[in-house]
């Protein structure tokens, strides 16, 4: 299927920038010849036009107002239909609420443990309504969410029903103002969630610098993504950015994707898409299960931005080679680096430039934390992918553990300033003064800097990344340790490289070696149940053999050290 290009409406002349969510919608109003294509579990295409979006945002603000949602108000949101998410977002935008995206639950998480980390959302942002699918919503967990957190609930069917039946949607857009856009809690929130405050600046430098890096022009444009809207990724970048440039998009449903990745590809083919956005773990899986277009045609992809998680060389060169015979270049690879406390982007490559990395000395490296330029025959160098240049009007600074800066080449942590940097996190100072100091956003993630581009080489903390999504170690931990055999608070989780993305790894100390049968598998089912997450491996050890710091706590970074080293002496096979 094609669209065709036609000249739109007459559109106000000062709406090309748009400044606010709500100036994205009093820009879409006026746009009918592109829009969004949603397609459902069959890949049947629904036809859109940004106006229609528009008009149905409307409907959704007027029906929102008549329930109580005021402006100001947090409200969470688990929409996983992206037709609906649309809706539900920019209507929450026009009456000046604030939208709290949350991930949906995993095929294989465990309800109770699911509905606790909302829970634990819609506290951190003071919630006082909570949007979700009604078979989420079922009277107990109605209940259940109203003892722990007292938000109202609203079904999504009854929302769509009833905005259906509205037609009078004038609302005062002129009265809706306010600084922050939405709250962006990461999708591996548990315990001590922080929301993110997406401001309407920051969003608005964030996607014009992109759209000027990317030379993206929405005139030719046509974007398909298979990404989760609740994630900055998805959300900002194939939701957000083409509604404000009057973009088309084609929508793949993320639970498609994950049964059979080829149809990422397939519609690319389909829809002659020129830009498309992955993670490593979407190249892994397009490269195991491809298309079943026999006669398959990338040549119309201009730019596939990589992002999410580190880009591992190696996996893009074997998914260039798989599909270079039908037509893909490698010009199209676009890897850049981001998070949510700099809205999303900080740095990108520009397009029509092949991937351009670095092999550096594993010993500078490891040992002086610098990156010094190796030959291509040293077999022990390490390779980095570079993520590009910062954006205009954006600076990066890599600083020492003392937060001085280093010189170009030295390792350090990423240091951000610029317009898309956030304020911090809601209501929750505390954590806000530990990355935001003398103007620049302390990222938490290591890298270095050659010829004025990025290198994103690891992280500081022990957050867990895999597949796109954030996994705090503490919580596998405790899943892990409570299994019959394996020492309480003995267990260190930590994630290792891998051609697909990171690997999760369990090392566990067992009470008695000779005793070991089922705690393995065991441990697997736990994590599954509790988490989504199997492990890649799960290693059991003698009692006491874990490393320590003198004060008596476990030593992560150490035990991966020994882990790769193959120093660590497991008691299973």
């Amino acid at each position: 299927m094609k669209r065709s290009f036609q000249s739109r409406q007459k559109e106000p002349s000062s709406s090309h920038n748009p400044r606010t969510l709500v100036d994205v919608i009093r820009q879409g109003q006026w746009i009918d010849k592109s829009g969004p294509v949603f397609l459902d579990r069959q890949m049947t295409p629904t036809v859109m036009s940004w106006s229609q979006i528009a008009f149905q945002a409307k409907q959704y603000a007027v029906c929102l107002q008549s329930l109580g949602v005021q402006k100001g108000n947090r409200i969470g949101l688990v929409v996983l239909e992206e037709r609906e998410f649309i809706r539900v977002f920019f209507g929450l935008a026009l009456i000046g609420a604030i939208p709290v995206p949350i991930a949906g639950m995993t095929v294989m998480g465990n309800r109770d443990s699911y509905l606790d980390r909302v829970a634990a959302i819609l506290r951190a942002c003071a919630a006082t309504h909570f949007i979700g699918p009604q078979k989420l919503l079922t009277d107990t967990t109605k209940n259940r969410l109203a003892v722990t957190t007292q938000v109202e609930t609203l079904t999504v069917e009854y929302l769509e029903q009833a905005a259906s039946k509205i037609f009078d949607v004038n609302l005062d857009l002129d009265s809706i103002t306010g600084d922050i856009g939405y709250l962006q809690f990461t999708s591996g929130s548990t315990g001590d969630p922080k929301g993110v405050m997406i401001s309407n600046a920051g969003l608005a430098a964030n996607i014009t610098e992109s759209n000027r890096r990317l030379e993206s022009d929405s005139r030719r444009e046509m974007i398909v993504s298979w990404l989760p809207l609740f994630h900055d990724f998805g959300l900002i970048g194939s939701m957000i950015t083409p509604f404000a440039s009057g973009t088309n998009v084609t929508y793949i449903p993320p639970i498609v994707f994950a049964a059979r990745p080829g149809v990422w590809l397939e519609t690319i083919h389909r829809y002659r898409c020129t830009m498309t956005m992955s993670n490593m773990f979407g190249l892994s899986a397009a490269i195991k299960r491809r298309p079943r277009v026999e006669d398959l045609d990338l040549s119309c992809l201009r730019v596939l931005i990589l992002g999410s998680e580190p880009v591992q060389p190696d996996t893009v060169r074997r998914f260039l080679e798989v599909f270079a015979p039908y037509g893909l270049s490698p010009e199209v690879i676009t890897p850049g680096y981001g998070l949510a406390e700099a809205t999303l982007t900080v740095a990108i490559s520009s397009p029509r430039e092949h991937m351009r990395t670095q092999r550096i000395s594993r010993r500078a490296y490891e040992i002086d934390r610098r990156a010094v330029r190796t030959s291509e025959l040293d077999a022990d160098a390490v390779e980095f992918v570079s993520c590009g240049y910062p954006l205009q009007n954006h600076k990066i600074c890599i600083r020492s553990r003392f937060g001085h800066p280093v010189p170009q080449g030295a390792v350090g942590e990423i240091t951000v300033a610029g317009p898309s940097v956030t304020a911090g996190y809601f209501q929750r100072p505390d954590a806000t003064a530990e990355i935001l100091r003398d103007g620049w956003l302390h990222t938490g993630d290591l890298g270095f800097e050659l010829d004025g581009q990025l290198y994103v080489t690891g992280r500081i903390k022990d957050l867990i990344i895999i597949a796109g999504r954030n996994y705090d170690p503490q919580l596998i931990e405790r899943h892990s340790g409570c299994v019959n055999g394996v020492r309480r608070s003995r267990v260190v989780a930590f994630s290792i490289p891998a051609a697909d993305g990171e690997r999760l790894v369990v090392v566990a100390e067992c009470e008695n070696p000779n005793r070991i049968d089922g705690i393995e598998s065991t441990i697997r089912r736990e994590l599954i149940h509790h988490t989504g997450l199997s492990p890649f491996h799960v290693m059991l050890i003698r009692p006491w053999t874990l490393p320590m710091t003198t004060s008596g706590k476990l030593q992560r970074h150490r035990t991966r050290d020994l882990f790769l080293g193959g120093e660590l002496a497991a008691v299973n096979r």
